[in-house]
């Protein structure tokens, strides 16, 4: 499946970093909160995220059609990686950084929509692997784009197409 004409001509910026944090994104918390600020490294304007022992995501409702935009692009960079972590533990299910792409919303009789992550983690998950989750196996799909410290500190562009991934 190729990438239709529309979204060849009309690419959508999802994440702009010059935007500030409360008026674009949503905060969630699973324990501790990961600190996010808009910060300039090398250059370049970021949403930088910290946090130690924490468990958090910034969460943007973008109610696109897939098919019309079937890429993905973005720059990454991790610094440090979690000790320990690996996707396909329940317990050490921890990453220096990832992408959640949620396939709908949650609701009553789907609380949890079909959801494809792409992770930047410890060298115990291989880089190319597909890892079903632990906690979410039904509906959570992780593919693991970079796996362990050869890329630390590194800006790294990623490109993906969706639909290939999610299939």
């Amino acid at each position: 499946l190729g990438e239709s004409t529309r979204a060849a001509r009309h690419a959508i910026t999802l994440v702009d970093p010059e935007q500030p944090i409360e008026e674009v994104w949503e905060r969630q918390s699973f324990g501790e909160p990961t600190r996010y600020r808009l910060s300039e490294i090398d250059g370049r304007s970021v949403i930088e995220a910290s946090g130690q022992g924490s468990a958090a995501g910034l969460f943007r409702d973008a109610p696109l059609a897939v098919i019309d935009y079937p890429i993905a692009e973005w720059t990454w960079r991790v610094d440090r990686l979690p000790e320990g972590g690996d996707l396909r533990s329940e317990k050490a299910d921890d990453v220096g950084a990832s992408l959640f792409l949620m396939f709908g919303r949650p609701g009553l009789f789907r609380p949890e929509p079909p959801t494809l992550a792409y992770a930047w983690t410890s060298a115990a998950t291989p880089a190319g692997s597909v890892v079903v989750s632990p906690r979410h196996p039904g509906t959570l799909r992780t593919i693991v784009l970079q796996s362990g410290g050869e890329n630390l500190g590194r800006w790294i562009s990623e490109r993906r197409n969706l639909i290939e991934d999610y299939r």
